[in-house]
């Protein structure tokens, strides 16, 4: 079984805002941004996804291409290979012997990776949008493709994709979570949009909604959905009823530095039993009591000490047994040790020289 950890947040395309990635500033509105412009020399990839399947992580790295990273000693993650074919690796999916890469511009990338140390890409489908987060379910892969919205690939022939699908309302789709019938969609400034796919050729909207909030990041449990709501934090969403949707709680935190950037940005969320994981940019880890969802409770953090530039943002999460798997701007993947929740503790670390 594969364990998805997202970080839709930090892409290198964006159309509001111009800011640089050294030192990362959080956005001044709505929606982060980056202006790279000595990848080659500063970048050995972004890590923006991570699946954990077994002993080994898949990570999309942007730039960087797929890497396959081992992480059966949690205190020294190790490099196995990697595939890199000039896309963005935005976000990544891991069902059987495959992995499914929302690859930026490149559309969905499907790779074979039967041999760890020999990935090998068999499929590919573009139509011109960008892809930032991929969710398979059954024969689909459904795509969470920026402007373009929700797009549905038919992928019951890894060599021959065919797009059967799609959807768009004018948001911007940065996130995914497939239950049942439903694409759960975190859309930027159009809020959390839920739609239809029992006709996969027909995707219907069936319900949305809108908080004033950027949704970059979504994880759905029952009968709620967790939303990483950029500066907004956590939001908890009432799903019961998918036509109309209601917000029952939200918890934020505005930490702001030194230097008047905003360090709390809830880039991405994942559920483990009662508490909530929020990857919350500058801020590091959030740990969320959320066993009663109309109040939920900070219980502990984890970030890095120091200055804005070397602090970093946790850009993703992900929870397996006593470790939470974070993406990390200033590295890879941070291993935090959550065996005690009020005290997180850092125990390992994986960089290959990029910026998480």
């Amino acid at each position: 079984m594969a364990y998805k950890l997202t970080s839709e947040s930090l892409h290198t395309i964006r159309e509001k805002e111009n800011v640089q990635m050294v030192p990362f500033i959080e956005p001044k509105s709505s929606r982060i941004s980056m202006n790279i412009t000595k990848t080659a020399d500063i970048l050995d990839g972004i890590g923006q996804d991570v699946v954990i399947d077994g002993s080994f992580a898949y990570v999309a790295a942007g730039c960087g291409g797929l890497k396959i990273v081992n992480v059966s000693n949690p205190i020294a993650p190790a490099i196995v290979d990697y595939l890199e074919d000039g896309g963005e690796a935005l976000g990544v999916y891991v069902l059987g012997s495959y992995v499914y890469m929302a690859d930026g511009e490149d559309g969905l990338e499907i790779i074979d990776v039967s041999d760890l140390i020999d990935p090998v890409e068999v499929g590919q489908f573009d139509d011109g949008g960008m892809a930032h987060d991929v969710y398979v379910l059954g024969s689909y892969a459904y795509v969470a493709d920026g402007e373009d919205g929700l797009e549905i690939i038919d992928i019951s022939d890894p060599t021959a994709p065919v797009e059967v699908g799609q959807i768009t309302d004018g948001g911007y789709a940065n996130g995914i979570y497939v239950v049942g019938s439903y694409v759960y969609m975190a859309d930027g400034e159009d809020g959390v949009e839920i739609i239809d796919v029992s006709d996969p050729t027909t995707p219907v909207e069936v319900g949305q909604i809108v908080d004033g909030g950027y949704a970059d990041g979504i994880y759905v449990v029952g009968s709620y959905a967790y939303v990483a709501d950029g500066e907004d934090g956590l939001e908890i969403i009432d799903v019961s009823d998918p036509t109309a949707p209601v917000e029952v709680w939200d918890l934020f935190d505005y930490g702001v530095d030194w230097d008047y950037h905003f360090r709390a940005w809830a880039h991405d969320v994942y559920i483990e039993g009662s508490y909530a994981y929020v990857a919350d940019g500058e801020d590091g880890l959030e740990i969320i009591n959320v066993s009663d969802p109309t109040n939920p409770v900070e219980v502990g953090q984890f970030y890095n000490e120091g200055p804005s530039y070397t602090r970093g943002h946790a850009l993703g999460v992900l929870v397996m047994g006593s470790y939470a798997y974070v993406a990390y701007s200033v590295f890879d993947l941070a291993i935090i040790d959550v065996s005690d929740l009020t005290t997180p503790v850092k125990v390992g670390q994986f960089d290959d020289g990029g910026t998480a």
